[in-house]
């Protein structure tokens, strides 16, 4: 089986338009059935932002409750 791979958009309907030079090369004829593979690029990760316990300690301080508050106490007094 033939193979080739190459880099497309999708159109606003939703079409992948193969480039003449790909049908040439492949010798394809209209109406010819071709199997069709789709993947999709990964976006980049995202770096993780980190955060002082301060800070943290700031952003749960209106949070209810004890709990969220003993852990930034427990853990900054293990530091």
């Amino acid at each position: 089986m033939k193979s080739i791979e190459f880099h497309a958009s999708i159109s606003e309907n939703g079409s992948i338009v193969l480039p003449p030079e790909i049908r040439d090369q492949m010798l394809l004829k209209p109406d010819q059935i071709v199997k069709i593979t789709v993947e999709m690029q990964e976006e980049p990760d995202q770096p993780v932002k980190s955060y002082s316990f301060e800070k943290v300690r700031k952003l749960l301080k209106g949070v209810g409750g004890e709990m969220s508050s003993e852990i930034v106490t427990s853990r900054k007094d293990r530091i």
